[in-house]
């Protein structure tokens, strides 16, 4: 007899007892199997229906960031565990929507935020399971152009090649767009010219050997920055992709094994300046992902399941900083201005003023601190964001008065204050 005959039953043929599962439990079950003899005399038998746990749902990575983004802009996470087939949903479809094919969700950029936005992305299992992702949209404000990787070593494959294991992607950050970018070996990796948003993605060319490539990038200003791309000849045995890259913290860096035979050992030399999900970390695709935490030097080893190696090297800076902001400044800095109308000395009975300097982004507000008024008021009006005008109120003066105006960009900086006056001519 068994104990839980739905979830094994038992059958008896001569001095054999064969125990058959039925359905399956969902967690692990002991069945009982009890054996009597024609005297009455039993024994037990017992039947362990060991149950593997499932993985936990996961995601990596678990944030990415785009700086300065444009519309289309997209990065992919890659699902683990769970039961699939796998659902995500954005907390903000209009910054940035999802898309989910297989175990990869891709997040792409709409509409462009104006200010630093993070998108969170809720992962679901079909077992009601979840987990979240978030992608951060880093505005920053305009500073020195520049582009990364700085630097960067990798294998050229024949082109067209079908296979991204040598393409990368550069980011640029600061300056003004649009962007231009420029190769001075066309027969390595091509000039693409004019770009489309704040990025660009290369695939060079095969070499015989090491083969150093500069590319330049130049915003509508002029002004330009140029990293260094090292292509190295491919060779018979297992290569990584890149193999050295220069980057600063934060950045998420992509890496293609070709060749060696999966499963692949990936082991970091610091995790806490380049980070791994673990380690090692055991993939069996071709492709996987490292975090530069903090700056310094660390190595990307590579085992494959034949006991092949090869190593990455990755240099991490910090970012520069951004310029500080200039201090706020209003042009003309005094005015004179008629009480009532165009017709005495100063020949106008309004002043325009135009405001520059202060936060990265500004939002100015002017106000009349001096003398107390009423009497002695004018009228603020902002004609733009940056620009406004100053009207002395009809009848208000008894004399020519100063009137002092204070703007302020209410970042509570240093420099983020400036003071006009305006000479108020009564007649």
């Amino acid at each position: 007899f068994s104990s839980n005959p739905a979830a094994a039953s038992v059958s008896v043929a001569g001095s054999v007892v064969t125990a058959t599962v039925g359905t399956p439990p969902t967690s692990d079950t002991t069945v009982t199997i009890t054996i009597y003899d024609s005297a009455g005399s039993s024994r037990a038998a017992t039947l362990i229906l060991d149950l593997s746990p499932l993985i936990p749902l996961a995601v990596i990575p678990a944030s990415q960031t785009i700086s300065n983004p444009a519309a289309g802009n997209a990065r992919n996470y890659t699902v683990l565990g769970g039961t699939g087939g796998y659902t995500a949903f954005s907390d903000n479809p209009i910054v940035a929507d999802v898309a989910v094919a297989g175990s990869v969700v891709t997040a792409t950029v709409g509409t462009p935020p104006t200010t630093d936005t993070t998108v969170t992305i809720t992962i679901y299992d079909s077992s009601g399971s979840n987990v979240s992702a978030s992608l951060v949209l880093d505005i920053t404000p305009v500073g020195v152009l520049s582009v990364v990787p700085e630097a960067i070593t990798i294998t050229g494959l024949t082109n067209p090649d079908a296979n991204s294991a040598d393409d990368v992607i550069f980011y640029i950050s600061g300056g003004t767009g649009p962007y231009l970018m420029f190769s001075d070996n066309n027969a390595v990796i091509a000039s693409q010219g004019a770009l489309v948003g704040s990025d660009f993605t290369i695939d060079p060319e095969a070499v015989s050997s090491s083969t150093t490539v500069k590319l330049t990038v130049a915003d509508s200003l002029g002004a330009t920055d140029s990293v260094n791309v090292t292509v190295t000849p491919a060779s018979s045995s297992m290569a990584i992709n890149p193999s050295a890259i220069t980057v600063d913290v934060g950045t998420v860096i992509t890496f293609n094994i070709i060749g060696g035979l999966p499963n692949y050992s990936i082991y970091t030399s610091d995790m806490t300046l380049l980070t791994l999900t673990s380690n090692p970390e055991v993939t069996g695709t071709p492709s996987f992902t490292a975090t530069a935490s903090a700056a310094g030097s660390a190595t990307i080893t590579v085992v494959d399941s034949d006991g092949k190696s090869v190593q990455a090297t990755v240099t991490i800076t910090a970012p520069t900083p951004p310029p500080p902001p200039t201090a706020v400044s209003v042009a003309p800095p005094t005015a004179t201005i008629c009480e009532d109308n165009a017709t005495c000395s100063a020949g106008t009975d309004v002043a325009v003023f135009t405001i520059s300097g202060g936060t990265p982004t500004p939002n100015y507000i002017a106000t009349q601190v001096a003398p107390a008024f009423p009497p002695n008021t004018v009228t603020i009006t902002f004609i733009t964001s940056d620009r406004f005008t100053v009207d002395a109120v009809n009848g208000d003066f008894s004399a020519d008065t100063p009137v002092t105006i204070l703007v302020d960009d209410q970042s509570g900086s240093p420099g983020g204050t400036a003071l006009v006056t305006v000479n108020v001519i009564n007649q």
